[in-house]
């Protein structure tokens, strides 16, 4: 999550720059009526990274993770 803050991805996605690809949607287990997200995001057709997010019925986010990203020519995956 901190090289998405600090190379300012987060906030790319928050403002909508980059184009998001779903490519997995499911019920949250331990959030009644949530939804349980993974998300790619892009930017055209650049790869810029993929995030698991928890969300509320009601759309707001309770957790998020990234899965990995690519900055820089360099893929940096979870452990």
């Amino acid at each position: 999550m901190r090289l998405l803050i600090e190379h300012g991805i987060l906030e790319g996605i928050r403002i909508g720059r980059y184009d998001p690809v779903v490519q997995s949607d499911a019920p949250a287990r331990k959030i009644q009526g949530g939804r349980s997200l993974v998300i790619s995001y892009y930017y055209g057709n650049q790869y810029v990274c993929t995030k698991h997010e928890l969300k509320t019925k009601r759309d707001g986010v309770v957790h998020q993770d990234v899965e990995d990203v690519f900055i820089n020519g360099i893929r940096y995956e979870r452990e």
